[in-house]
């Protein structure tokens, strides 16, 4: 194996991580070394991008069609080639999530369906978590599963924050001079620690703090509190009523100042693919913007239809069947309506030449941290969602990142987004599947949609 570069789609600009190019090459100088953040050395698995592929005449969503048909195309030729696959391939999808939307994009390529949960006879498994699959009975590079088995080091609350923490360090120890966590992650403390505990009462003054179960979603237990006697309450309240509680919770400093759309509160869903495991091939897709159907206040923290921007919470609102289609809005959209408030005090296209650009660079440093530590197989791929916040300063702030992002389609935009976002993400995983299964070196791949290439590497 040659010493070569590394693909990734973040550039490094005097030391500002806010510009991409997409398909940027960064020299290794010959020296090796375990990380993957922006301008490491490392040795790689030889990589080579296409010459003569034009990005944005790929970026056509017209092309998909094409692609899907030389696919089916493709497989229909090397069936029987490998005896260990079955034929024609069949795939099984759990129902929840809206698996009916899964399956369907999966029947384009000509495959039949699985309804045994137990059958170890598939090409492809989604299932909504981790905890759906049997590792133990993967058969590397004959099969695909769309999660891998430890990616709770950055789904879960707590893992996110031990990951960052454990990558802070390393970077520290190592003196590579790039971002720390904090600052696109708020102040954060584990509640399974008694030390972290006390740390937080100690030095808690006026501020307000978010309180979040590590191994759940759509705003399920979650609490704000502004003072030491509600903390010391809940503590209280969490140890009588389920034991172990606290072991996978963290308390988080809220965001105060929250960049309002229509007087509401937002925050931003982005997708990250893990198409491939071996080497990496990562990916992401804008999402869409969700907003709060009441008007932001400080004056109730216990309101989460004014705090928690997750449709679960937005669907409490008494007005909310006729009204739902208001908390979500387009990348588009969000664009031109900060054009038309702030544009002449921020610049023009903001969330284009700004906002996106930071959030892929938070993204690729997520993915950094995690890189070196995920148990990895030909056939293991994850679709993920990162969650962000903006303040009114214009600072991007981390969130979280869900292993099951909702597909749903019950929304006018999500309706014509979704599908495009799964049924491409499934396009690249397959298309970088095949490509690695028959020998053949890892490039860019053709049909990526609107996803953009954040990282190609070993």
């Amino acid at each position: 194996m040659e010493d070569i570069t590394t693909t990734t789609g973040i550039e490094e600009n005097n030391g500002n991580e806010n510009t991409i190019v997409s398909g940027k090459t960064i020299e290794n100088g010959g020296k090796s070394d375990n990380s993957f953040e922006i301008g490491s050395k490392i040795k790689a698995t030889v990589l080579s991008i296409p010459k003569g592929v034009n990005e944005e005449s790929e970026l056509q969503t017209g092309r998909r069609s094409v692609w899907v048909a030389s696919y089916r195309s493709s497989m229909r030729s090397r069936a029987g080639r490998r005896a260990s696959i079955q034929s024609p391939p069949c795939f099984y999808v759990q129902p929840q999530n809206n698996g009916k939307l899964v399956a369907r994009l999966l029947e384009r390529y000509g495959w039949g369906r699985n309804e045994d949960k137990d059958c170890g006879m598939f090409r492809l498994k989604w299932t909504a978590s981790p905890r759906g699959l049997d590792f133990t009975r993967f058969l590397e590079g004959n099969q695909l599963v769309n999660h891998f088995p430890n990616i709770g080091k950055i789904t879960c609350k707590t893992g996110l924050l031990e990951t960052l923490r454990a990558y802070d360090r390393l970077n520290v120890l190592i003196r590579r001079k790039i971002m720390h966590s904090s600052e696109f992650v708020k102040t954060t403390h584990n509640l399974g620690s008694q030390r972290e505990i006390a740390a937080f009462i100690k030095n808690k003054t006026g501020e307000v703090w978010i309180s979040k179960p590590g191994g759940m979603n759509q705003g399920r237990g979650i609490y704000l509190v502004s003072s030491l006697l509600e903390f010391k309450e809940r503590l209280e309240l969490h140890e009588t009523e389920r034991r172990g509680w606290l072991l996978n919770r963290v308390i988080q400093r809220y965001i105060e100042n929250p960049l309002l759309v229509h007087g509401r509160k937002t925050d931003i869903r982005v997708y990250m693919l893990i198409a491939c495991a071996k080497p990496y091939c990562v990916f992401s897709r804008e999402g869409y913007i969700r907003l709060a159907l009441k008007k932001f206040t400080m004056d109730d923290t216990s309101d989460h239809i004014v705090h928690l921007n997750n449709q679960l919470q937005q669907m409490k609102h008494p007005d909310f069947c006729s009204k739902k289609d208001e908390t979500l809005m387009s990348f588009e959209d969000f664009n031109e309506y900060l054009n038309a408030t702030i544009g002449k005090t921020i610049g023009a296209d903001w969330v284009k030449n700004k906002l996106i650009p930071r959030i892929r660079v938070i993204m690729l440093h997520v993915f950094n941290s995690v890189a070196g530590k995920l148990e990895r197989k030909l056939g293991y791929f994850e679709l993920l969602g990162f969650d962000f916040m903006v303040d009114r300063d214009l600072r991007v702030w981390l969130i979280e990142v869900n292993a099951n992002p909702s597909i749903t389609t019950d929304y006018q935009l999500l309706a014509d987004l979704v599908p495009r976002v799964v049924g491409e993400a499934l396009d690249l995983t397959l298309g970088v599947w095949e490509r690695r299964r028959e020998g053949l070196p890892v490039t860019q791949p053709l049909n990526k949609g609107d996803w953009k290439v954040l990282f190609i590497g070993a």
